[in-house]
């Protein structure tokens, strides 16, 4: 029994030192898991902290490039990579090893872009110029961790021209004439549609307005019902569904919208139509569109930012206003400026240029010879067309006897009036010039007006099979005058209402017609016929595309074929 003792001494130290040696393996272990979760946790919030600035570090890349268009209506491979120094610097423990744009390049550097259709969203059917372009931004942790994303990105050029109407305010179509329009409608503020109770109005195209649809309001907040503003407005579900109007009735298609069905209950400030998007988006099938106010209602329009719109006039220091895209430069403006280059005076390849001054058709580039700078007096020297001498029209007087144009015969003159000399009904001056591939501009109105200046009574019409009835004027480009029917009666007469000398300056008249909008009262109904103020009055100068064509391509003699047509991909034609 004493032996049994003896053998069991020490046992217990033995048990008490495995056990430390167990519960000391149990608590490395334990440590070791802690160390091990707080190093992965700590990876893991690193790596959490570099996704999250490389993806901040692409969103503020699109923001900047978007800015970048804004800015500069077309950008350089130089003007969108020099976007790559502005890394973000919110947080200065994140560095960027790599923060770049690369835009698509041809192989003489410059951009490189393809034209389409769009073919889904609200500019759905309109062309663009697409850009892609490669964002890349890797974000590092001071620890070690890196995250790299890329996005590629297609920046969308849509031509403005493209549209009927673009306007970066209101658009308001109310209390008007019965009007057809077939040009696409956009305005990124508020769409007025209404017209004149008796009148009937019809679009021909899309109708899209960031803001609000508006049909019970005029803009100035009176009531459509009672202000003659509620006329038949109609507008497509449909392409090409309003087209018989207003000869034919309005197909199934082409629907009119009732006062209660714009965006909103009553004017723009006013509640959300909740009948608007099955309106929009149904009964017209997307035809007429708007933003998405009113906590996202709406139909998905989003507004088109316009040149200029963040731009400052280096000259007066203020913003300048997308407008003056198509203004001409100010006289100390340099065209490689900022302003200047973006101007389409500048941006064109043929200029037709209309002043009262001579000095002021002078634009930069042009070649300094006045030959080509053409007085469009009656008084000016008869220009020579298909071998006839033809003078531009007759001159306006105090008298029958001073020529046709003369003072209505109850013109009650104020005391001490005098009588004018005659005057030029449409005086000024008129250059012509085009673009070579040099970058060198040559004037050619003499050329152009050689070809004919005056049509006859019907415009001409390709698509209608109407050509110019003047023989020696059949191949114009421009038309600055029409045969004079002083009858009215749509017909030209021989030899009531033409002169003795076939190219006769009393054989014409300037091309006018008359604005009711402009010249008359539109709140409210007018009891008596339109009054024919002189504000409505307007003069024109007409266009002949087709002709432009002709010359362009060489079919009719002269210069045309010499036109820079690269720069641009096609002609930019400046028309002031």
């Amino acid at each position: 029994m004493r032996n049994r003792k003896l053998y069991s001494q020490g046992f217990t130290l033995i048990i008490s030192l495995l056990l430390l040696l167990l519960m000391s393996g149990i608590a490395i272990g334990l440590m070791m898991m802690v160390q091990t979760e707080s190093r992965v946790g700590g990876n893991d919030l690193e790596n959490n902290l570099a996704y999250h600035a490389a993806e901040g570090a692409i969103e503020k890349m699109t923001s900047d490039l978007s800015g970048k268009f804004n800015t500069v209506q077309s950008p350089t491979v130089a003007d969108i990579t020099s976007l790559a120094s502005q890394v973000p610097t919110n947080d200065p423990a994140v560095t960027y090893p790599d923060y770049s744009l690369v835009p698509a390049t041809n192989p003489d550097g410059t951009l490189k872009s393809t034209f389409g259709v769009i073919h889904s969203g609200a500019n759905a059917g309109l062309y663009a110029q697409v850009l892609p372009i490669t964002l890349t931004a890797t974000a590092q942790r001071p620890l070690g961790d890196q995250v790299s994303m890329t996005r590629t990105v297609e920046v969308v050029l849509i031509p403005v021209f493209q549209f009927g109407v673009f306007s970066d305010s209101d658009v308001s179509f109310f209390s008007s004439p019965s009007l057809d329009f077939g040009g696409r409608v956009h305005t990124n503020g508020n769409l007025f549609l209404g017209t004149g109770n008796s009148s009937t109005t019809s679009f021909h195209d899309k109708l899209t307005a960031f803001g609000e649809v508006v049909r019970q309001e005029l803009p100035n907040g009176l009531a459509s019902g009672s202000n003659n503003n509620s006329g038949t407005v109609n507008i497509l579900a449909a392409s090409a569904a309003c087209d018989t109007m207003p000869v034919g009735p309005a197909g199934p298609n082409c629907k009119a919208i009732a006062l209660n069905e714009g965006s909103v209950v009553l004017g723009p400030s006013s509640g959300f139509n909740n009948t608007w998007n099955s309106t929009s988006t149904g009964k017209y099938n997307s035809w007429m569109l708007n933003g998405n106010f009113n906590g996202g209602k709406g139909t998905g329009v989003k507004a088109l930012t316009l040149p200029f719109t963040k731009t400052v006039d280096p000259l007066t220091g203020q913003l300048l206003q997308p407008y003056e895209i198509i203004r001409r430069p100010k006289a100390a403006e340099l065209v490689t400026s900022p302003v200047g280059q973006e101007r389409l005076v500048n941006k064109a390849q043929i200029r037709v240029l209309l002043s009262d001054l001579q000095a002021d058709i002078h634009m930069p580039g042009w070649d300094g010879n006045v030959g080509e700078d053409v007085s469009l007096a009656a008084n000016a020297p008869a220009i020579t067309v298909g071998g006839v001498a033809n003078n531009f029209f007759a001159a306006a007087s105090d008298s029958a006897a001073n020529g046709p144009y003369f003072e209505v015969a109850d013109f009650v003159r104020p005391a001490g009036f005098v009588a004018p000399a005659p005057w030029p009904l449409l005086g000024g001056w008129l250059r012509v010039e085009y673009k070579d591939v040099a970058g060198n501009w040559h004037g050619v109105t003499n050329q152009w007006l050689g070809l004919g200046f005056a049509r006859g009574l019907a415009v001409p019409n390709t698509a209608t099979g109407v050509v110019n009835s003047l023989a020696n004027h059949a191949n114009a480009i421009l038309y600055m005058q029409v045969l004079a029917d002083r009858n009215a009666d749509g017909l030209f007469t021989l030899p009531s209402e033409s002169a003795a000398a076939t190219g006769s300056r009393f054989n014409w008249f300037p091309i006018n017609f008359y604005d009711a909008r402009e010249g008359e009262a539109r709140d409210v109904i007018q009891a008596a016929p339109a009054s024919c103020t002189p504000n409505g009055v307007m003069n024109a100068v007409e266009l002949d595309v087709n002709n432009l064509r002709k010359w362009i391509k060489g079919i009719t003699p002269g210069a045309g074929t010499l036109v820079d047509s690269a720069k641009e991909n096609g002609y930019i034609l400046y028309f002031s």
